[in-house]
């Protein structure tokens, strides 16, 4: 399983327009996900649909990824899950072991904030987390093993 107490990984890509942070990530990073932690072990994330379509077909854009409509409210407790919303993130989220979110420069703050959150809520089930230390260090994206950040100056 892709569940590794705290021995979690993050990383951020920061590099001008052109010089293969995506193109890595499609032709390394994610295969290298689907064989470590199987055919649902990676998830690609990017705020636009361009940027979402540019990380190939398993791409998605932030909010279709964490269950949000583009009017709903990213405040924290308007965040919290309804048992649709749980296993659609849990079905999402669930077996992850390398989660990405590319072009961070157009991600605000709050989605951000979101996104962190929600990942949280859909592993905490079945990792039996505490949503509560969600900010902390090693709890961060509901402990996932691989996050990865990438974007322009």
């Amino acid at each position: 399983p892709p569940f590794h107490g705290g021995n979690n990984h993050r990383a951020v890509w920061l590099g001008g327009g052109g010089v293969g942070k995506t193109h890595t990530l499609t032709k390394v990073v994610e295969p290298l996900g689907i064989t470590f932690f199987g055919p649902t072990g990676y998830v690609a994330t990017a705020q636009s649909n361009q940027a979402a379509q540019n990380l190939g077909p398993r791409g998605r854009t932030l909010h279709a990824s964490n269950g949000l409509l583009m009017t709903d409210s990213l405040t924290t407790t308007k965040l919290r899950l309804n048992i649709r919303t749980q296993k659609k993130m849990d079905r999402v989220v669930g077996d992850t072991g390398i989660d990405v979110i590319d072009e961070l420069g157009c991600v605000s703050g709050a989605m951000l904030h979101a996104d962190a959150l929600r990942k949280t809520y859909g592993r905490s089930m079945r990792y039996e987390l505490d949503s509560g230390k969600y900010m902390m260090p090693q709890e961060t994206w509901g402990r996932m093993p691989a996050k990865i950040v990438s974007g322009d100056f």
